[in-house]
């Protein structure tokens, strides 16, 4: 005969394995979900960025001079074939002189991750506020990681970027100087230039607003 004690521990056995299993549906369906969005994501920006090179009489070629991304990849992009990376999109909107948000055409876009090329820390982007018609401004809410340290190519002439730290304390690179900012701490600086950020102390998140004006 079964005794309590064993039928207490299958029972507990059986609710593990169940749980179990519901946790990896979720898990599994969680991904599915997030891959979805990233699919939508990469075919409307495709989308976009065919529509910003045609608008300025551009041939794939062409755009690839400028932007420094090869032909094939800008094509891959276009298709929808391809996820590309933040630093990629960076370099397509200053390479065509538009704004970084103007790529994901105000559509919502989930946290983005620029992985370093100098270490394995990450530069966490989130889209605040996007350029429109009626705003000359785009505004991110941005996570350093430590050690991380990312550097930017010049936007176009005129731009300007304002920073505000939020939290930790870290750096900013322009006039080939890199510049102390600790929490509370703002300043801005004409973005036309070589700049960057750096968080060599403590993980650091600051507003970050390029103004097109």
């Amino acid at each position: 005969m079964i005794s309590f004690i064993t039928l207490k521990w299958f029972a507990v056995y059986a609710a593990v394995r169940y749980n179990s299993r519901i946790k990896i549906t979720i898990e599994r369906y969680s991904a599915q979900v997030n891959m979805s969005k990233l699919s939508t994501l990469s075919l409307n920006l495709g989308k976009q960025l065919r529509l910003i090179r045609q608008e300025k009489s551009l041939s794939l070629s062409q755009s690839a001079k400028l932007t420094g991304v090869s032909k094939a990849m800008l094509g891959q992009i276009e298709r929808g074939e391809s996820s590309p990376t933040v630093e990629l999109l960076w370099k397509l909107a200053q390479g065509l002189e538009i704004s970084f948000t103007s790529l994901l055409h105000g559509q919502p876009v989930p946290d983005l991750t620029i992985h370093s090329s100098a270490n394995s820390s990450d530069m966490h982007v989130k889209p605040v506020f996007h350029m429109n018609e009626s705003s000359d401004i785009e505004m991110f809410d941005i996570y350093l990681d430590l050690g991380c340290v990312t550097k930017r190519e010049p936007h176009q002439q005129g731009v300007k970027e304002y920073i505000w730290v939020l939290e930790g304390e870290m750096e900013v690179l322009f006039n080939n100087q890199w510049h102390l900012l600790e929490q509370g701490q703002s300043i801005q600086f004409d973005a036309d230039q070589p700049h960057g950020y750096r968080a060599l102390m403590s993980r650091a998140r600051f507003s970050n607003i390029i103004s097109y004006k």
